[in-house]
């Protein structure tokens, strides 16, 4: 299975981490970091499957700014937080 974790802190490391021994995992940001699989945002958003972590106080203004959905494709979103 193909998927883009969005948001490389700890927590979607650890995601990346756990999904990537039988999975093909790639992991973005919006600052870039030095971690294996690392992929522009654009390379993430193409893949067929999408996990998203970043924090729950930002996911609607990076969902608007950000993302266009596409048909087929499967998301999960597995934020932190609550959105006062």
């Amino acid at each position: 299975m193909s998927i883009a974790v969005i948001g490389a802190r700890k927590w979607g490391q650890a995601i990346k981490f756990a999904l990537s021994s039988k999975n093909d995992v790639v992991i973005t940001s919006r600052k870039e970091r030095k971690i294996k699989d690392f992929v522009s945002l654009q390379t993430a958003l193409d893949k067929k499957h999408l996990i998203i972590v970043i924090s729950a106080q930002q996911i609607n203004e990076w969902l608007e700014k950000n993302f266009k959905y596409k048909k087929d494709q499967k998301i999960l979103v597995a934020s932190k937080g609550i959105d006062t």
